[in-house]
């Protein structure tokens, strides 16, 4: 059946910035009310941290999110509290901390929150170049989550993976897929974004025919109810000549059939007309249509008087400026106006509490207002569909009437105050429900007073260990970069002024009780310094030392990983016993590539004992078990399609072709982003080769040169080709 399939570019962006932090029933039975009780007040906790982070008071944020799954280990809620602070640290462009709570969201459930939090952890690979990562965590998505929002947003990760590796064809191929990938189960009439371009996708298995004989051009018909009409020519869409795509320019205004402009407003309805030649039922001509409601996502803010930039803070005794954009409010063909509402807050000093003593309110729950008014905003233009207004704050003091000034609307405020727009949005791409918009500025009073510079000694022991902390990695960069260089001497010197900033945090730690992360992160600065003096028994002492007091430190396994690979030539019996650890660790997701290095030592090993013995073929059991265990414990990491090579390599090296052709098989299907997929597909041809199966290795053949052109495999391939055409 042929159908219309429409998007636009921020379809997928639209909903995955969907209202993930709204409160949520917890899905409890009635007999589990403790459970239920836990739930909902997580969610409490889970609103208040939100209302920091808008506020930015980030620091207290992250401690509140990071206390959730502290205190309700097992309560499925404190999932979204992962999520919350991952996309917190992810934004902040702390990758590392974003990845670990994502990775504690993989334990959840939910598929919504399992498609996000994959989606996520593949961005954090991506922003590090682990591409490999990547690929394996994003096709899971794309594969496991195909409806979700963040199959799209996959698509588009994993063609830029593609692209910086140069694979150019395959990165286009991902591309050509960002969205497609729909969710079946939204409304008939699909959401589109005003002022943005309409993108329109047609599937007719019909068209391979006019494709291939270069027919006629392919045209769709887009109307609105609001009386425009516009002609989009559809270009072709990958190879098959089965999928078109076109687009057309929206914006607002005064509708103009023909203008090539789509102009939208309030209420706007687009209709899409496509004239099916032949039916799946046999049927000619018939029209087939698609309708999208454009609807747009409102933007509000303070301004400077020139309406142009952003103001995160406001002056009282000055005039404010307000700007909102919304064209879902051009209802008329004059300026038309909407209405904001602006607050001005104050946060309550703590009161004790009569029974405890101590005041329990956070300081969300303390947040009080001051002032209100209600502001009205004009459009700038006819079917401009931006809103521009202002007003006024007056200073309070103590010989202000507060309660003359509050009954004529005039906003009062004091030193450290904040002040709040607000503006629902009825209509966005998100969905039906309203959404509450909030943007904030401090309230600035006085003179800005002369910078000055100040020297002050710190005496708390956290803050004295966070300082050495910091100052003990720049000794580590300095000493890194020293050694990069060849200057061992420089970077000797700068690793022992950093080893003795790393110790004294230890020593702070043990004796004042800090923070547990920063003295996991001075044991790591340690052994890092450590390599770079090249001390490895050092760096071992200090990684065991690590493991003794914290065993489920998220560092040690990396710690243990890096000493791993440094002794895997000279002593690889050492390095077993240290990759073996790495399994033996009750949690660590570095226990795939701890197995996969055991594999390739069995492989060096088995190597040698065929180099010493001459027998006719090395001995590569063992190997070939710890491949294939590598592979099948941990199908979804990179280093499963790396065994999978390795031992259809074994079998093309044994001349067993046809286990080698099925190995490679379960790659491809499996692994269509391993970086080794040229290398595989010139097996695969001398297999084929090898086995008469003629056409199957011209079909791999011609796959390897289109696809990767630049291979180091090409040249070979080509000669292949020619005799492979021979023969057939």
């Amino acid at each position: 059946m042929n159908w219309i399939k429409h998007t636009t570019a921020l379809w997928a962006i639209g909903l995955m910035i969907s209202s993930l932090y709204a409160a949520r029933e917890p899905a409890q039975s009635r007999e589990n009310s403790e459970a239920a009780n836990q739930a909902y007040r997580i969610q409490s906790l889970l609103r208040n941290a939100e209302s920091l982070l808008k506020e930015n008071q980030n620091e207290r944020a992250e401690k509140l999110l990071e206390s959730i799954p502290r205190l309700y280990p097992s309560n499925v809620a404190r999932f979204e509290a992962h999520l919350m602070l991952g996309r917190f640290y992810q934004e902040s462009r702390n990758t590392e901390k974003a990845l670990k709570q994502f990775q504690a969201v993989t334990s959840s459930e939910a598929p919504e929150e399992l498609a996000e939090a994959y989606y996520r952890i593949g961005i954090c690979h991506f922003e590090v170049a682990a591409y490999n990562q990547a690929f394996s965590t994003l096709r899971k998505v794309t594969n496991e989550y195909p409806g979700s929002v963040y199959a799209n947003e996959s698509y588009y990760y994993i063609g830029l993976c593609h692209f910086q590796l140069k694979r150019w064809s395959q990165a286009v191929e991902a591309l050509k897929k960002v969205g497609t990938s729909l969710n079946t189960e939204k409304q008939e009439v699909r959401l589109a974004e005003s002022g943005q371009r309409l993108f329109i996708r047609l599937d007719d298995q019909d068209l391979i025919v006019n494709a291939r004989e270069g027919g006629k051009q392919i045209t769709l018909q887009v109307d609105s109810n609001q009386g425009d009409k516009e002609t989009v020519t559809l270009e072709q869409l990958g190879q098959s000549g089965i999928n078109y795509v076109g687009s057309v320019k929206t914006g607002t205004g005064v509708s103009t059939p023909g203008n090539h402009i789509l102009e939208v407003r309030a209420g706007t309805e687009v209709s899409i007309h496509y004239i099916d030649d032949h039916t799946h039922s046999g049927e000619r001509n018939v029209t087939r249509v698609a309708k999208v409601q454009m609807v747009s996502s409102a933007v509000i803010g303070f301004t400077d008087g020139a309406f142009r930039d952003y103001s995160e803070g406001i002056f009282v005794e000055q005039p404010f400026f307000i700007q909102i954009k919304d064209f879902d409010r051009d209802i008329s063909d004059q300026p038309d106006t909407l209405t904001a509402t602006v607050v001005v807050q104050y946060i309550e000093e703590e009161k004790d509490d009569e029974k405890s003593g101590v005041d329990l309110s956070s300081e969300v729950e303390r947040i009080r207002t001051r002032s209100s008014t209600t502001v009205t905003l004009t459009e700038t233009g006819p079917h401009t569909g931006i809103f521009v207004g202002g007003d006024q704050v007056m200073e309070q003091t103590e010989a202000t009437q507060q309660t003359e000034m509050e009954t004529r609307g005039i906003l009062t405020a004091r030193t450290g105050d904040q002040i709040v727009l607000e503006y629902t949005d009825n209509q966005h791409i998100q969905g039906d429900e309203p959404r509450d918009l909030r943007y904030t500025a401090k309230i600035l009073t006085g003179n800005i007073q002369d910078v000055r510079i100040e020297h002050r000694e710190v005496e708390n022991d956290d803050l004295r260990a966070r300082k050495n902390l910091i100052e003990s990695k720049i000794f580590l960069k300095l000493g890194q970069v020293f050694k990069e260089v060849g200057l061992q001497k420089k970077a000797e010197e700068k690793a022992d002024q950093g080893l003795d900033l790393a110790e004294n945090v230890i020593r702070i730690g043990f004796k004042a009780g800090i923070d547990r992360k920063l003295v996991e992160e001075a044991f790591n600065s340690k052994w890092e310094l450590l390599l770079v003096k090249n001390d490895l028994r050092g760096a071992i002492s200090v990684c065991n030392q690590l493991i003794r007091l914290f065993p489920n430190s998220s560092l040690a396994d990396h710690a243990l990983m890096r000493i791993g690979m440094l002794r895997m030539e000279e002593d690889p019996r050492e390095a077993t016993q240290i990759f073996q650890s790495i399994l033996r660790l009750p949690q660590s997701e570095l226990k795939a590539e701890a197995q996969f290095r055991l594999a390739e030592i069995a492989e060096v090993s088995a190597l040698k004992a065929f180099g010493r013995a001459q027998d006719r073929q090395p001995n590569m059991s063992a190997a070939l078990k710890a491949y294939k265990t590598c592979a099948d414990n941990y199908p979804d990491s990179p280093y499963a399609a790396d065994s999978l090579e390795k031992i259809s390599s074994y079998y093309i090296q044994v001349k067993d072709y046809a286990r080698a052709i099925e190995m490679m098989e379960q790659v491809f299907q499996d692994y269509p982003d391993a970086s080794f997929l040229d290398s595989m597909l010139f097996k695969w041809t001398v297999a084929a080769y090898r086995l008469g199966d003629f056409a199957s290795a011209k079909e791999k053949v011609d796959r390897l040169l289109f696809n990767y052109p630049n291979s180091d495999y090409a040249e070979k391939a080509k000669k292949i080709q020619a005799i492979v055409v021979k023969k057939l």
